[in-house]
């Protein structure tokens, strides 16, 4: 732990610390550019915090200790000391800025664009202007900022039209610019009503009644994208393809339209993975799982298949890794688990755990690999195994909490271990009670699952026919109920046994 006069809580430090090695190195030859830096103290500083890099949490990492690196001899000055640090910040914030916008070259072209322009240098600015337009309407791949990108170029050439008295091509630049910004508010309306829609199902939100109150409500995006796709003129086929995608990436959200909007949009994003930009196509299978996910939460078992090819797509094609850090998430990590195995895909699963433990984040790797092989043990119907790598695991994650009670259960019932089944069982209900975050159609569909969960190890010691068989027709018509599957194998396995034992 860094000491109490240490530099862990500066900006600059906290900054820098989520830099990787190359970043490091790259920030440093900045600080060697008399364009960015001027200060041999400041590049001196740096030198020397660059040896603790990541952690910063050396004993010897004192403010009076780094002030003397570059002051030798010197009385510590915490006014100077704090002026060194700032300066590095901001010359951190600088480098941040320009890793983002080396991410980004189209700006760098349109900047250049611009500024042909507003200099009138006419013969550079149209081979320049066509140059732009083949990289993006020929050869650019599809992405979020499309039509943004679009709207930007059209803009541009517009008001260099309107500057020439081209009026003519000026309206018709001016008119796809805005036609184009149009699409892409769509756009982001269709992405952040998805998210909205994906959030409710395990959280409480105050959406549904923002929304009642806002004007996305009185906007109909599929009608205006419907009658944008007859526009010719503006729009090529790639652009009816990603408004094709759009289209039904928004139906998803729909309660009539979820399941025919699903299959058309997996076709389209399937059909055209050469053309689709990684980012994007990574936001389009995310799309889809959420999907696939809703269904197994209404106990639709339709489409584990599609969810389990979905997520080997993307982890074949590593479009976890495209910022060069993984963005796998305890979500992801539980519906791989899940689809793994409906799917029957054990060994696959068993080597996934094993690669990609370390993948996520700030949990460690050893609880995500016990996580995942107490899941797996239990559908190998390895349940004293899957026991003991639930009881390695000490993070209390929600989703783990959740999905631990819940696994614990199952493992403690088909053991045959009345009293440890009705201890977690009784845990879990007090969880629940007590959580406020979890969404009411969560908590009813577990709390039904405890309901249910208790009827059977009672049915299971005292067994009796008319209420068991009473009981599996109950499950089968309860629509909110978690664990549905297990539950309905459950109750016809005691049904199956015991007439078989009447016999």
């Amino acid at each position: 732990m860094a000491n109490s006069k240490g530099v862990s809580n500066f900006d600059f430090i906290k900054v820098i610390s989520k830099f990787s090695k190359k970043e490091m190195s790259e920030f440093n030859k900045m600080l060697r550019s008399p364009f960015y830096n001027n200060h041999s103290t400041i590049l001196i500083l740096f030198t020397e915090l660059r040896k603790y890099h990541p952690g910063f949490d050396n004993k010897i990492l004192t403010k009076e200790y780094l002030f003397g690196i570059v002051n030798k001899g010197k009385k510590y000055n915490d006014t100077l000391f704090r002026k060194y640090l700032s300066r590095l910040y901001k010359l951190a914030e600088a480098f941040l800025n320009f890793s983002e916008r080396n991410t980004e070259p189209f700006d760098y072209e349109l900047n250049i664009l611009r500024q042909l322009s507003k200099r009138n240098i006419d013969d550079i600015y149209e081979r320049k202007k066509k140059e732009i337009n083949k990289k993006l309407v020929s050869k650019g791949k599809l992405n979020l900022d499309h039509f943004y990108k679009l709207h930007k170029l059209c803009e541009i050439n517009g008001y260099h039209s309107a500057k020439n008295n081209g009026s003519r091509e000026s309206q018709n630049d001016l008119l796809d610019s805005t036609i184009h910004i149009f699409i892409h508010f769509l756009t982001v309306t269709c992405i952040n009503l998805g998210q909205f829609e994906t959030d409710l199902v395990t959280f409480k939100s105050s959406f549904g009644h923002e929304y009642d109150h806002s004007i996305l409500k009185n906007i109909n995006v599929e009608y205006y994208l419907s009658e944008l796709k007859k526009n010719k003129r503006t729009l090529n086929q790639k652009d009816i393809i990603l408004i094709e995608i759009i289209t039904n990436d928004l139906k998803l959200n729909s309660k009539t339209q979820r399941e025919p909007s699903y299959k058309k949009l997996r076709e389209h994003v399937f059909k055209n993975t050469e053309m689709i930009e990684k980012d994007y196509l990574l936001y389009l299978l995310k799309r889809m799982n959420t999907f696939c996910i809703s269904e197994q939460l209404k106990n639709n078992a339709d489409y584990d298949k599609d969810l389990f090819e979905n997520y080997k797509y993307i982890l074949e094609n590593g479009l976890f890794n495209l910022e060069g850090t993984p963005s796998l998430n305890l979500n992801d990590f539980k519906a791989i688990l899940y689809s793994a195995t409906r799917n029957n895909e054990y060994e696959w699963l068993k080597n996934f755990i094993k690669e990609y433990k370390d993948h996520f984040g700030i949990i460690s790797g050893a609880e995500i690999y016990n996580y995942g092989m107490a899941y797996l043990s239990f559908f190998k119907k390895e349940y004293e195994l899957s026991l003991e790598y639930l009881a390695k695991i000490s993070i209390r994650q929600f989703i783990f909490t959740l999905d631990s009670y819940i696994l614990k259960s199952k493992n403690y019932f088909e053991m045959g271990f009345r009293e440890p089944s009705i201890s977690v069982s009784n845990a879990f209900r007090h969880f629940l009670n007590n959580n406020e975050a979890i969404s009411e159609d969560l908590k009813s569909g577990l709390i039904n699952y405890l309901k249910y969960y208790k009827i059977l190890l009672s049915l299971k010691e005292k067994y009796n026919f008319e209420r068991s068989f009473k009981i599996l027709n109950e499950i089968k018509r309860t629509p909110k109920l978690r664990n549905k599957e297990w539950l309905l194998e459950k109750a016809q396995e005691l049904l199956d046994m015991n007439s078989n034992n009447e016999l």
